[in-house]
């Protein structure tokens, strides 16, 4: 696979959803063929669908398997890690996402911070980094999960 499609991919899904996960290069007679995994409600399946195919139609020769994974999606995901059959591009955990990054499993982007300025202005809390000038991923649901307030 191209880091310049995965990059675009990445881009297009809204970066760092994660931080894709780079796999094996499935490119025959000039066509290249990703997967996207992905986890979410039926919403979002259909948005991610619907982003998948656009982004097809923006880049002939490229088609997109989304693998979409409502539940266990942390177990699959390591069981295709520890198998070596990550897929090319997908959500991954924050969690997850730091030891995947310090395994090298994950694409660095910080050589693409000053290529791609839509790389820049996050908070920096959004960076998800795995050592100096490897950055294998960008929040992008930075959220408050509770916001409470005391009355006293």
């Amino acid at each position: 696979m191209r880091r310049r499609d995965l990059l675009k991919l990445g881009g297009l899904a809204a970066l760092g959803t994660t931080a894709a996960a780079c796999g094996g290069d499935q490119e025959r007679a000039g066509r290249t063929q990703l997967q996207f995994m992905f986890w979410g409600s039926t919403f979002e399946k259909k948005a991610v669908e619907n982003m998948l195919k656009q982004y097809e139609q923006k880049n002939p020769g490229v088609t997109v398997k989304p693998l979409y994974t409502p539940d266990e999606y942390d177990v699959k995901l390591n069981t295709l890690v520890a198998g070596d059959r990550l897929p090319d591009a997908g959500y991954v955990p924050m969690a997850m996402s730091f030891r995947l990054g310090e395994q090298g499993k994950l694409v660095n982007l910080f050589p693409y911070l000053k290529k791609y300025p839509q790389l820049a202005g996050y908070l920096p809390d959004a960076y998800l980094w795995s050592g100096r000038d490897d950055l294998h991923g960008l929040a992008t649901a930075n959220e408050s999960m509770l916001l409470w307030f005391s009355r006293s």
